[in-house]
């Protein structure tokens, strides 16, 4: 059979994944590309609901089902009850993707109490309420996989950063606790921490030419000489989703091109 001839590989063919904060860009990456390796898409949103709606008909187009999920992923009560709707309509989820962040950047010293508890709710009460809801499901169908997106500035100091940063750290410190509980029941807890992705979400927050700048520096500094796109951090959520990720346990699994070197 030759190259073009090929049947492509769709590993997650009868897997519903959800995918939180779907509507754009790193989200709306993972979802299209979980959809190509054949998984059916629950597609989270909490404001744009265009965005949602053209990540649901791009799902579509790859051959599988997709459904658009209207939640705070920050009220517990509403994502119970948007995990009941998934199973009811599209069966699982099998896979969840917590991804939903608040982009605010600010000196810490100038944070709110508001924002400061809302940062933490969006990345860490979401990730434990997901596995919470999800995980009876899972354990029922005898597998899952509960991954979190992450970051470099879990890692590392960033300017301004700290709103994202810090809960983020906390989240990756929360997974090996849930993973603890969850691996002996056949549930995968992992989570990947991109680099600096260009996205709708950077141009909102550093503004079109400065977020242009500093793509351009991490590329010249990275020694991929490029940065992820979407669609790279949803084929590794792709991977740890596979047999050959098995024993990926409660790990953060950085993609950034080489550029954290530095």
């Amino acid at each position: 059979m030759t190259a073009s001839m090929q049947v492509p590989r769709r590993p997650l063919v009868g897997k519903t994944a959800l995918v939180t904060g779907a509507s754009r860009g790193i989200g709306q990456g993972i979802a299209i590309e979980l959809a190509r390796l054949g998984a059916d898409i629950a597609v989270n949103y909490a404001r744009d609901e265009n965005g949602a709606v053209e990540t649901a008909d791009a799902a579509r187009e790859l051959g599988v089902r997709a459904e658009i999920f209207r939640c705070d992923v920050t009220i517990r009560d509403e994502l119970f009850a948007m995990i009941a709707k998934i199973d009811d309509k599209l069966g699982g989820p099998d896979i969840v993707v917590s991804n939903s962040v608040e982009p605010v950047t600010k000196p810490l010293m100038e944070v709110s109490a508001g924002e400061w508890t809302r940062a933490m709710d969006i990345t860490c009460s979401a990730f434990l309420y997901l596995a919470q809801a999800a995980s009876p499901i899972m354990r029922r169908r005898g597998a899952g996989w509960l991954i979190g997106v992450t970051s470099l500035g879990a890692h590392r100091v960033l300017t301004d950063y700290a709103l994202m940063g810090v809960p983020k750290a906390a989240l990756e410190h929360l997974l090996r606790y849930v993973a603890a509980e969850l691996r002996p029941q056949g549930i995968r807890v992992n989570a990947v921490a991109p680099g600096a992705v260009k996205t709708a979400a950077m141009r909102a927050v550093r503004g079109d030419e400065l977020a242009e700048q500093r793509m351009n520096m991490f590329r010249a500094t990275a020694p991929a000489r490029q940065t992820a796109m979407p669609a790279d951090i949803g084929k590794l959520v792709g991977f740890l989703c596979s047999p050959e990720a098995d024993l990926i346990v409660a790990q953060s699994l950085v993609i950034d091109g080489g550029m954290s070197l530095y």
